[in-house]
Formats: C-alpha cells, sequence, structure tokens
C-alpha cells in the first residue's frame, strides 16, 4: 500500500468520524487499519515504499496508546521491523525501525520479549556497530536498550550491549552521557 492509496482511504466516503463518543472508537478503528496497511507494505522490496511506510508508521506509533496495540498484530509488526535492519541499505530505513521499536516499547514495556523472541537485541547491537557514521541511529538504538533494559537486563548482558555503548559514549553529547 502506497501513500497515494493512504489518502484514498481517507478520502473514502465510506469513512466517517462523527464528533459524539463514537468519535473515538472510529477513530481508533481507523488508525489500526493504516497501521494494518503500513505493516502489510513492510513486506515491499521497494525500499522508497518501505522508507514512506516507516515514516508513516512512526508517527502512527507516536500518537498510538495501548488500546491500538491491543488491536495491532504486534508480534508480526515486531517480526517485521527487526527483519528490517539488515534487508535494505538505507540508513533511514534502520533509524525508523528502531524508532517504531522504541515508540512500541514506550507503548507496551512487555513488548521486549517480542524483541528478544525474534533476535532484535544483536540485531540492534550489530546495527550500532555498522553505522557508527550515523549518530542518530546509535542514539535510537541506546535508547531503545535502555527501554529493554528495564524489562530484560540479562539479555544485554548476554549480548555484550554494556561494551557497545561503551564504545560509542565519547561521541554522544553530555546528557546521554549521565544516563
Amino acid at each position: 500500500m502506497d501513500h497515494k492509496n493512504s489518502k484514498e482511504l481517507i478520502q473514502n466516503k465510506d469513512i466517517k468520524l462523527p464528533s459524539s463518543k463514537k468519535s473515538s472508537i472510529n477513530y481508533l478503528n481507523l488508525a489500526v487499519k493504516y497501521i494494518d496497511m503500513r505493516l502489510d507494505a513492510l513486506k515491499s522490496d521497494d525500499e522508497m515504499e518501505v522508507l514512506l511506510n516507516l515514516q508513516e508508521l512512526n508517527r502512527d506509533l507516536l500518537v498510538a496508546t495501548d488500546q491500538i496495540a491491543e488491536d495491532i498484530n504486534c508480534q508480526l509488526l515486531i517480526k517485521q521491523l527487526v527483519e528490517l535492519f539488515n534487508k535494505f541499505y538505507l540508513p533511514d530505513i534502520t533509524m525508523n525501525a528502531i524508532i517504531c521499536l522504541n515508540a512500541l516499547l514506550d507503548i507496551n514495556p512487555m513488548f521486549t520479549s517480542t524483541i528478544i523472541k525474534y533476535g532484535g537485541i544483536p540485531k540492534i547491537l550489530e546495527t550500532m556497530s555498522q553505522n557508527i557514521e550515523y549518530i542518530d541511529i546509535a542514539e535510537s538504538a541506546i535508547k531503545g536498550i535502555e527501554k529493554i533494559s528495564f524489562e530484560n537486563p540479562f539479555v544485554l548482558l548476554e549480548n555484550d550491549a554494556f561494551c557497545m555503548i561503551l564504545n560509542f559514549i565519547e561521541f554522544f553529547e553530555l546528557g546521554l552521557r549521565v544516563k
């Protein structure tokens, strides 16, 4: 599903957003539809389509709530996001995938187990080491690792995440170093 089709869905006259109490329910249903459409688009082999949908997914997840997370297939979404780390060359894809994972962890920290299940920790760390010239990727990855550390610190120790972070520490701003 591309951006053009997303706009067509918005302009579809069958979708009505009433101003009553039902509007929040309709908003949730619409948000779930958009996220599901983006999930399908992440399977594409077209880098630009994946990037565009990741950016839109980022936007959707940043305003998402627990209710939306209950209605979407988060297991599949996390699996797709983890698989994107090594699928394309564009660093923006990796960056947006990490931001999406961080947003999911903000919605529900228990998604840590799903990230671990699909091998996300080693891939995040590998991404950090391979993209050292992109400090934004490393910063986002460290934010994700921090969130994961609250739920399962042992998996980070097993994957030597602490040493990886120490290798990057001198490149970060003082506020992040203090954390």
